[in-house]
């Protein structure tokens, strides 16, 4: 007797999971939000890209721009070759947030209190703490 992978406990186990995946699950257009949403962060930060100017960065972007003129023109606007460039796409997009996050802070926009300064901080408090506690005792 050969055992049957796919039983019905199984298919009732995993139903929530499948609710995001399947073409006609309840939660389809949930997955496909979060989809939207992650893709347009990841452009956002191949845009961010551009703070970068270094000789590998400008290759890793013309090599994306070349990849989106071969699927325009030979694909017809389909991605299926697309799964091919996303290293080159999630390194630009990673690199463009960080090189933006470092613009930001070297700008002065975002101000990054460290863990030195909240020791201090926290120091200062307990001596605070202890002498009061001495001027009351």
């Amino acid at each position: 007797m050969a055992m049957l992978i796919f039983n019905l406990q199984n298919l009732k186990k995993h139903a929530f999971m499948r609710s995001f995946f399947y073409n006609f699950g309840s939660r389809l257009s949930i997955h496909r939000a979060i989809d939207q949403v992650l893709w347009i962060l990841i452009l956002l930060g191949v845009m961010l890209s551009f703070l970068e100017r270094t000789f590998l960065f400008r290759v890793l972007r013309m090599t994306f721009f070349g990849l989106l003129i071969f699927l325009l023109f030979f694909e017809g606007g389909r991605s299926r070759y697309m799964i091919q460039f996303l290293p080159v796409i999630y390194i630009l997009a990673v690199v463009g947030w960080w090189r933006a996050g470092q613009f930001l802070y070297t700008n002065q926009f975002i101000q990054f209190s460290g863990s030195k300064t909240l020791w201090q901080r926290i120091n200062k408090k307990v001596k605070l703490e202890k002498k009061e506690a001495d001027n009351q005792g």
